[in-house]
């Protein structure tokens, strides 16, 4: 089968570092690694939701909008998808990638729009249990990225206290201040820290929860690219109780297998597409969305059981390296191919 070229339009894009960046830039490699010839659209201030920045991205599809009509077209983000909805080009080839969030965002304006789309991607099961069933929906899920699973030197662990980490965007769906919260419980010899830009008031919060609590907090601030494998192999245990809100869901979790890679094991809430990255009791702990006494527990528990931070970890080495981006692309370029099963 020969690849096909591929236009991939997304508003998140390096040095943006949302899921959706990573997930539209992997898949772009991996479609390039089999073959394929891949354009990726994106705008001048990537990340951005404002109308500032949307419409002249928009504009600039519009221009082009001849180039549609010639090879499969991928809306890999929110911003891509409210684009096509305003503008409402001719796309004979139309594919869509929905993480999750934008099902809440479009809402029945959205789900109007799908039928426009000959195949719908998904990262997760959960995900795929948002869109009504009568749409040709294909889970294809991600992996852990190329930034995180650089090789690093392995040394002996430093003496001192525990790393606790979280590296994702300061934002309420991504709990940093419930582990703060859970953290400050334990009266634990840990250090907390947290990766990751967005909300200061959230950073302050959690900062103010720590010192009130005697946790010891480390802000890492915005991780580098080649410096986000190291990140995560000097922690202990990788902690991100993401939050299901009314406009906003954590569809998969590509950091939950990038801490894996590590051989790190993983806290979370069992919420959205999370039990489809981590397993739990077997290469993390979930517990319930919002129970702080449940969340501390198993922070606690790992805090004190290193044998059990072990088992939990090899088992999350093993399981993030059965999750592949060529897989992901192979996926894309068989349903791409082929037309969708209505």
């Amino acid at each position: 089968m020969n690849a096909p070229r591929f236009i991939i339009i997304t508003h998140e894009w390096r040095p943006f570092h949302g899921g959706a960046a990573v997930y539209c830039e992997e898949l772009a490699a991996a479609l390039r690694r089999a073959g394929g010839t891949v354009d990726v659209w994106s705008p001048h201030r990537p990340g951005s939701l404002r109308l500032r920045h949307l419409v002249p991205f928009a504009w600039q599809i519009w221009r082009r909008r001849a180039d549609l009509t010639r090879c499969p077209v991928l809306l890999g983000s929110i911003g891509a998808h409210w684009i096509f909805m305003w503008l409402r080009p001719a796309c004979p080839q139309l594919f869509s990638l929905l993480h999750g969030t934008e099902l809440l965002h479009g809402g029945a304006r959205l789900k109007r729009y799908l039928p426009r789309a000959r195949q719908i991607f998904v990262p997760s099961a959960f995900t795929r249990s948002l869109i009504p069933a009568a749409f040709p929906v294909v889970v294809a899920p991600p992996a852990a990225s190329s930034a995180a699973t650089r090789p690093v030197a392995v040394t002996a662990r430093p003496a001192g206290p525990l790393r606790i980490l979280t590296l994702a965007r300061l934002h309420p769906r991504k709990g940093q201040l419930d582990v703060a919260r859970a953290l400050a419980t334990l009266q634990a010899d840990v250090i907390y820290q947290i990766g990751g830009t967005g909300d200061p008031a959230i950073l302050r919060e959690v900062e103010q929860t720590c010192r009130a609590g005697g946790v010891a907090f480390e802000y890492l601030g915005v991780i580098p690219s080649e410096r986000l494998a190291a990140t995560y192999a000097q922690c202990d245990i990788f902690a991100m109780t993401s939050r299901s809100l009314p406009r906003s869901v954590e569809g998969f979790g590509i950091s939950y297998l990038e801490a894996g890679w590590h051989g790190k094991p993983v806290v979370g809430y069992r919420t959205g597409g999370v039990a489809e990255a981590v397993r739990d009791q077997e290469t993390g702990l979930l517990v319930d969305e919002g129970d702080l006494p449940a969340l501390a527990q198993a922070l606690g528990q790992l805090i004190r059981d290193p044998a059990l931070r072990h088992r939990l970890g090899a088992a999350g080495r093993e399981s993030a390296q059965q999750f592949s981006w060529d897989k992901t692309a192979q996926i894309f370029q068989t349903h791409c191919a082929t037309p969708a099963s209505k």
